[in-house]
Formats: C-alpha cells, structure tokens, sequence
C-alpha cells in the first residue's frame, strides 16, 4: 500500500509568537505580528536586535515571522543562534526543527525535536510534529508511538490519527488503520481535505484487508 503522507508547514500561530513576546519587544513589533504584518514586524525586530544582539525574545519571535513567510534559513540562523545564548530555551529549539522541516532535512528536525522534548517531555506540538516526521520516514513504528502520546492527550485531533492510520496500514493493520480513518471522518469537518484524504485510505485499507483474507484465511484475520 502506498503511504501518502502531507507534512504540513509548520509554525507557531500568533498566540505563540506573543507568549514569548516581553517588554523587550515593541509595541510596534507585537502589533505587526498580530496583524499578520511580518514584515513590518521583522524590520522593527531587526532594530531591536541589531542594539541588542542576545535579545533571545526578539530573535525568537523574529524566527517566528520568518517561518510564517517562508523563509526557512533565516529562521534557523535566529532560532541557532538563541540556542547558543541558552540551549535550554525549548522554543528555539523547536524553531530551529521547524526550520529544518521546510529546508528538507528531515533527519536534523528530527534531531532537533528530540531535543525539545528533551527540555519538554510532554510537547504535544513537538510530539505530533515527529511523529508526522517519522511517518514521512516511514519509520511505522516510533511514528505510532508518537501519534498515539497525541492522541490520548487530545482524542479529537483529527491528522494525529489520519497518520497512525497510515502508518498502521503500513504494517498491515488494516483494522487498526480502518478504525483510525473512520475517526477522522467523525471528528474532521464534512468535505474537508482530512475528511476526504481519510475516506479515499479507508477503501485502500478495506481493499488490501479483503485481499490478504483471501489468501491468508483466518489465520491472517487473527493478526488483526
């Protein structure tokens, strides 16, 4: 079965951006920001880095208006370099996975999303980004692993299950896999992509399921 996977990208929403905004950061800056005026925003950042080199805020939230316009090596080069004043600032840290996301590298975001949930175990955000990652990698199980961590802390997260669904059909668990599909069907609006992505590999599922109990009887469904 063919594994067809969307990694998204990934960024913080604006909630996120103003959390780690302080008194440090403008007025100007977080208005822009919130507005969805990034460039605005990284020009008023740059000003008040460019007087305060370590300002781990401004670079962090610079980091964050340089993802949500795409681009991917300027925020690295801000989320690496706040890792070199604090590496236990977990944001930056998971800046510098999103960043690798974007760039392709998947097995450095990886490394990286390690390391946040290093710093924050229970990362639900960090967590469901590798276990999509691993998906991606088709490493089934860690991705399994993962997405159901997600899942128990958020049970009507509609894509942590579309994954483990695929992921699940990977190891030929169809019946795993068939009940997860069906749960996004439930949970995902009506004629949603998720919605419509979950009942296409629900009949690929069901398929390769009657398929294999065809041949392999009812030892096979006992495997299910």
């Amino acid at each position: 079965m063919n594994i067809r996977l969307i990694i998204l990208v990934l960024f913080f929403f604006a909630t996120g951006i103003f959390q780690l905004m302080g008194q440090d950061i403008s007025a100007d800056a977080k208005i822009a920001a919130k507005e969805n005026n990034f460039q605005p925003a990284i020009l008023e950042l740059t000003n008040i880095i460019a007087k305060d080199v370590n300002n781990e805020k401004a670079l962090v939230t610079r980091a964050n208006c340089y993802i949500r316009t795409g681009n991917s090596s300027a925020a690295l080069t801000d989320a690496e370099n706040v890792m070199k004043i604090n590496p236990k600032n977990a944001e930056a840290v998971f800046l510098a996975a999103t960043a690798m996301i974007g760039l392709k590298n998947y097995n450095k975001a990886i490394d990286y999303l390690n390391q946040a949930l290093t710093l924050k175990p229970n990362w639900l955000q960090a967590l469901q980004f590798r276990g999509k990652l691993y998906a991606q990698m088709k490493v089934s199980d860690l991705a399994i692993a993962d997405l159901s961590k997600v899942i128990s802390a958020l049970p009507n997260g509609a894509e942590a299950y579309l994954f483990r669904g695929q992921m699940y059909a990977q190891k030929m668990k169809f019946v795993d896999a068939m009940n997860d599909f069906i749960k996004v069907t439930e949970i995902a609006p009506l004629g949603s992509k998720l919605s419509e992505m979950a009942k296409e590999e629900f009949k690929i599922a069901e398929k390769d399921y009657n398929e294999h109990a065809k041949i392999g009887g009812a030892i096979f469904r006992s495997t299910q």
